[in-house]
Protein backbone atom coordinates (compact mmCIF):
# COMPACT_ATOMS: atom_id res chain seq x y z
CA UNK A 1 0.00 0.00 0.00
CA UNK A 2 1.21 3.61 -1.12
CA UNK A 3 1.44 6.10 1.19
CA UNK A 4 -0.73 9.08 -0.25
CA UNK A 5 0.50 12.78 -1.06
CA UNK A 6 -0.70 15.23 1.23
CA UNK A 7 -1.04 18.72 -0.85
CA UNK A 8 1.48 21.59 -0.10
CA UNK A 9 -1.47 23.43 0.95
CA UNK A 10 -2.88 21.36 3.69
CA UNK A 11 0.56 21.28 5.37
CA UNK A 12 0.77 24.93 5.51
CA UNK A 13 -2.45 25.57 6.66
CA UNK A 14 -1.78 27.77 9.63
CA UNK A 15 0.90 29.47 7.80
CA UNK A 16 -2.08 30.53 5.76
CA UNK A 17 -3.89 31.45 8.17
CA UNK A 18 -1.60 33.50 10.04
CA UNK A 19 -1.28 35.47 6.87
CA UNK A 20 -4.65 35.93 5.59
CA UNK A 21 -4.88 37.59 9.36
CA UNK A 22 -2.14 39.74 8.97
CA UNK A 23 -3.93 41.06 5.72
CA UNK A 24 -6.91 41.53 7.29
CA UNK A 25 -5.15 43.45 10.42
CA UNK A 26 -3.30 46.28 7.75
CA UNK A 27 -6.03 46.25 5.83
CA UNK A 28 -7.99 47.28 8.27
CA UNK A 29 -5.67 49.53 10.07
CA UNK A 30 -5.47 50.92 6.22
CA UNK A 31 -8.95 51.28 5.99
CA UNK A 32 -9.47 52.60 9.65
CA UNK A 33 -6.94 55.46 8.72
CA UNK A 34 -5.12 54.18 12.27
CA UNK A 35 -1.92 56.27 13.17
CA UNK A 36 -0.04 55.76 16.81
CA UNK A 37 1.26 59.18 17.90
CA UNK A 38 4.75 59.74 16.81
CA UNK A 39 4.22 56.98 13.50
CA UNK A 40 6.03 58.16 10.96
CA UNK A 41 4.31 57.97 7.58
CA UNK A 42 4.40 54.69 5.52
CA UNK A 43 4.49 55.55 2.05
CA UNK A 44 5.24 52.61 -1.19
CA UNK A 45 8.45 52.95 -0.05
CA UNK A 46 8.76 52.05 3.39
CA UNK A 47 5.92 49.93 2.40
CA UNK A 48 8.70 47.99 0.64
CA UNK A 49 11.28 48.17 3.08
CA UNK A 50 9.18 47.11 5.93
CA UNK A 51 8.33 43.86 3.61
CA UNK A 52 11.46 42.79 2.76
CA UNK A 53 13.31 43.50 6.83
CA UNK A 54 9.73 41.66 7.99
CA UNK A 55 10.75 38.84 5.40
CA UNK A 56 14.32 38.30 6.72
CA UNK A 57 13.71 38.21 10.04
CA UNK A 58 10.81 35.42 9.12
CA UNK A 59 14.19 33.67 7.09
CA UNK A 60 16.47 34.44 9.95
CA UNK A 61 13.78 33.15 12.74
CA UNK A 62 13.02 29.87 10.30
CA UNK A 63 16.99 29.26 10.00
CA UNK A 64 18.51 29.95 12.91
CA UNK A 65 15.70 30.88 15.69
CA UNK A 66 16.35 34.46 16.09
CA UNK A 67 15.61 37.66 13.67
CA UNK A 68 12.28 39.01 15.10
CA UNK A 69 13.15 41.80 17.32
CA UNK A 70 17.08 41.43 17.34
CA UNK A 71 16.40 42.32 13.42
CA UNK A 72 12.85 44.45 12.84
CA UNK A 73 13.54 47.03 16.26
CA UNK A 74 17.03 48.18 15.44
CA UNK A 75 15.76 48.91 11.44
CA UNK A 76 12.63 50.45 12.62
CA UNK A 77 13.92 52.58 15.41
CA UNK A 78 17.60 53.52 14.26
CA UNK A 79 17.11 53.64 10.24
CA UNK A 80 13.43 54.31 9.76
CA UNK A 81 12.79 56.60 12.88
CA UNK A 82 9.93 55.10 14.57
CA UNK A 83 9.87 56.11 18.17
CA UNK A 84 11.47 53.67 20.60
CA UNK A 85 7.97 52.85 22.10
CA UNK A 86 6.24 52.54 18.53
CA UNK A 87 9.54 49.99 17.55
CA UNK A 88 8.93 48.06 20.99
CA UNK A 89 5.51 47.68 20.12
CA UNK A 90 5.38 47.34 16.64
CA UNK A 91 8.11 44.84 16.88
CA UNK A 92 6.90 42.82 19.39
CA UNK A 93 3.43 42.44 17.66
CA UNK A 94 4.75 41.73 14.24
CA UNK A 95 6.82 38.84 15.83
CA UNK A 96 3.67 36.92 17.17
CA UNK A 97 3.27 35.71 13.13
CA UNK A 98 6.74 34.76 12.28
CA UNK A 99 7.52 33.24 16.21
CA UNK A 100 3.53 31.42 15.06
CA UNK A 101 4.39 30.48 11.80
CA UNK A 102 7.98 29.22 12.27
CA UNK A 103 7.30 27.31 15.85
CA UNK A 104 4.47 25.43 14.16
CA UNK A 105 7.00 24.62 10.52
CA UNK A 106 9.79 23.35 13.21
CA UNK A 107 7.44 21.30 15.36
CA UNK A 108 5.70 19.13 12.68
CA UNK A 109 9.30 18.32 11.92
CA UNK A 110 9.67 17.27 15.13
CA UNK A 111 13.02 19.78 15.27
CA UNK A 112 11.95 20.85 19.24
CA UNK A 113 12.01 19.58 22.87
CA UNK A 114 8.72 20.21 24.51
CA UNK A 115 9.52 20.31 27.98
CA UNK A 116 12.43 22.29 27.37
CA UNK A 117 10.22 24.42 25.11
CA UNK A 118 7.62 24.52 28.12
CA UNK A 119 10.40 26.05 30.70
CA UNK A 120 11.40 28.84 28.01
CA UNK A 121 7.97 29.69 27.62
CA UNK A 122 7.10 29.64 31.05
CA UNK A 123 10.04 32.13 32.16
CA UNK A 124 9.67 34.30 28.63
CA UNK A 125 6.24 34.57 29.53
CA UNK A 126 7.21 36.09 33.41
CA UNK A 127 10.09 38.00 31.41
CA UNK A 128 7.71 39.63 29.24
CA UNK A 129 5.20 40.29 31.71
CA UNK A 130 7.89 41.72 33.63
CA UNK A 131 9.76 44.01 30.67
CA UNK A 132 6.65 45.30 29.73
CA UNK A 133 5.98 46.60 33.21
CA UNK A 134 9.59 48.08 33.32
CA UNK A 135 8.89 49.70 29.99
CA UNK A 136 6.00 52.06 30.73
CA UNK A 137 8.59 53.52 33.10
CA UNK A 138 11.44 53.80 30.55
CA UNK A 139 9.13 54.76 27.86
CA UNK A 140 8.51 58.33 28.95
CA UNK A 141 11.77 59.17 29.25
CA UNK A 142 13.18 58.26 25.14
CA UNK A 143 16.43 59.54 25.25
CA UNK A 144 17.15 57.43 28.26
CA UNK A 145 15.25 54.32 26.07
CA UNK A 146 17.02 55.10 22.69
CA UNK A 147 20.37 54.69 24.81
CA UNK A 148 19.50 51.52 26.45
CA UNK A 149 18.27 50.00 22.85
CA UNK A 150 21.60 51.23 21.69
CA UNK A 151 23.90 50.05 23.76
CA UNK A 152 21.70 46.19 23.97
CA UNK A 153 22.04 46.27 20.36
CA UNK A 154 25.72 47.53 20.47
CA UNK A 155 26.66 45.10 23.33
CA UNK A 156 29.27 42.49 22.17
CA UNK A 157 28.63 38.57 22.33
CA UNK A 158 30.67 37.25 24.70
CA UNK A 159 33.39 34.98 23.52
Amino acid sequence: MTAQKVPWYRTQIVTLVLLAIVAIVVIWAALAGYHAKGEPAIGVGRGIILLVVGFFAGLLGGLIGTGGCSVMLPIIHFWMGFPASLAVGTTLFAVIFTATSGAWGHLVRRNLDRRATLWLGGGGILGVLLGSWLFTFLAKHQALLGLVLGLLFLWPPSA
